[in-house]
């Protein structure tokens, strides 16, 4: 049952999105919560500005 859920969580992240977009979001969602701890919440804020533009190139 545990495999189901995980798979169906898997396939809709971010909908019908490629999935090197869908891995670079998880990734980057773990980076954050990271450098916020390491940074602290000011420098840590301008980190999604900085992946906005990376993704969106």
């Amino acid at each position: 049952m545990s495999a189901r859920i995980g798979r169906a969580l898997g396939q809709n992240f971010l909908g019908q999105t490629p999935a090197w977009y869908k891995y670079a979001n998880a990734v980057f969602l773990l980076i954050n919560r990271l450098m916020g701890w390491v940074l602290g919440p000011e420098a840590a804020g301008w980190l999604p500005l900085a992946e906005f533009i990376i993704i969106g190139r």
